[in-house]
């Protein structure tokens, strides 16, 4: 028996939620509600993509599957869809930038205040998985020049967890979420055995001085490149010992 599913209509569903989701957040940019706007824009980015993917996979499986029953087409369909941010992004604003600091050109751009605390609502609801360090080696000479020519990227990977956790000072956030932001939901989507100590789990342990103050110098990151985008800004929670797979290989 042959599907009599329109998917023609499911395509211009798809198609119609994608203009939707473009567009909407830029009007709503121009009548003045900004931060309102961003999270809009993060609720049907998801939409959008989630629409696509599913009229898209059931096209395909269902043109493969010619006379299989729609029954059988939805038990085979299974559609992942997550997000994620980057770090700097929710920590940082537009008026960071200052007279256009290159350091601080990052992709994406650094937007306004509302925009951020957009973000970091994202992140509370659950609507924003992940957050990601972006690090984006680049050479120093590449990043002196003027803000249009200026590469684009920073390096983030040793401040990612002292730089998330000023939104658990700030009361921003739980530390859980900021936790299962960094740690549970990747591992989860890369489907690893990491990201908690259950048993079986890698032995990937990170221990840190939540409380620890301290001030961000490029000269002293271990990284090679030195193009921080938080460079002399004051953190609080220090990285004291790393393990991974049960052997240390950082201590402070």
């Amino acid at each position: 028996m042959t599907n009599s599913f329109n998917f023609e209509n499911l395509i211009l569903y798809s198609a119609l939620i994608c203009f939707i989701g473009h567009i909407l957040p830029v009007w709503l940019k121009f009548k003045g509600g900004k931060g309102v706007a961003t999270y809009l824009g993060v609720i049907l980015a998801l939409s959008y993509k989630f629409f696509l993917i599913f009229g898209i996979t059931w096209l395909v499986l269902s043109f493969l599957f010619r006379y299989a029953s729609l029954s059988s087409i939805i038990s085979s369909l299974i559609v992942f869809v997550y997000s994620y941010f980057f770090i700097n992004n929710l920590s940082l604003n537009e008026n960071d930038i200052g007279e256009f600091k290159t350091f601080l050109k990052v992709s994406p751009p650094l937007r306004l205040e509302e925009d951020r605390l957009s973000l970091v609502l994202g992140i509370k609801d659950g609507l924003i998985d992940v957050i990601v360090s972006d690090h984006l080696p680049e050479d120093e000479e590449s990043k002196r020049l003027p803000f249009a020519q200026a590469a684009t990227g920073a390096i983030g990977v040793e401040t990612l967890l002292p730089l998330s956790l000023e939104m658990y000072h700030n009361e921003s956030l739980p530390l859980n979420k900021i936790i299962e932001t960094l740690t549970i939901n990747p591992a989860k989507i890369l489907n690893i055995k990491k990201g908690t100590l259950a048993k079986g789990s890698d032995g990937d342990i990170c221990i840190f001085d939540l409380e620890a103050p301290w001030k961000v110098d490029a000269d002293k990151l271990k990284s090679k490149s030195k193009n921080t985008a938080i460079e002399n800004r004051n953190l609080q929670g220090k990285i004291l010992m790393t393990y991974l797979n049960g052997e240390l290989v950082y201590s402070k």
